[in-house]
């Protein structure tokens, strides 16, 4: 009996002092949590996209923003005081970060007679789709348009609404 009562109690002291052991092999550290709220991305139209005063004749043709007409049988109309111009827009956001740029492929502009369509692509890229950088917190891009018109177009004023989405890389 002394026997097992010793074996039991040395049974006892190994186990306790395993326990002992795991108990006291533990370790806390410090740690933190950041985070950093960036600026906005925001877009403004600065310029909006302008084809100018021009007549039409017969077979029609078409009016680029930055150019003017190019078409055999359309002529821009001088000394109206409405001259074509690229749209531009401000950006502002986080400086150094980059951004993506989309307007659409090609919009419609509704008026008095027949509807005319205008192709639309990023100043400089081709495509209607684009990117850049902040550089400061702020930069700026244009959009092109390339009006298609019809042979006798009804005269009158033409518009259509847009929009130029940027977004945070």
């Amino acid at each position: 009996m002394k026997k097992l009562l010793l074996s039991t109690v040395a049974g006892l002291a190994i186990a306790g002092a395993s326990f002992t052991a795991n108990a006291s092999n533990t370790a806390t550290a410090a740690a933190t949590a950041d985070a950093k709220v960036i600026a906005p991305i925001t877009v403004a139209e600065d310029t909006s996209l302008d084809f100018g005063s021009f007549t039409v004749g017969g077979t029609g043709g078409t009016v680029e923003s930055d150019n003017g007409p190019d078409g055999v049988d359309v002529i821009a109309v001088p000394g109206t005081g409405n001259t074509n111009t690229n749209a531009s827009f401000d950006v502002t956001g986080e400086d150094g970060f980059g951004y993506d740029i989309s307007v659409p492929a090609s919009i419609t502009l509704t008026g008095t007679g027949t509807d005319m369509t205008a192709a639309l692509v990023i100043a400089g890229t081709g495509s209607n789709t684009g990117s850049s950088t902040l550089a400061g917190g702020t930069d700026t891009f244009g959009v092109k348009g390339t009006l298609t018109v019809g042979a006798n177009q009804t005269a009158g004023d033409y518009a259509a609404a847009y929009n130029a989405t940027v977004t945070y890389q």
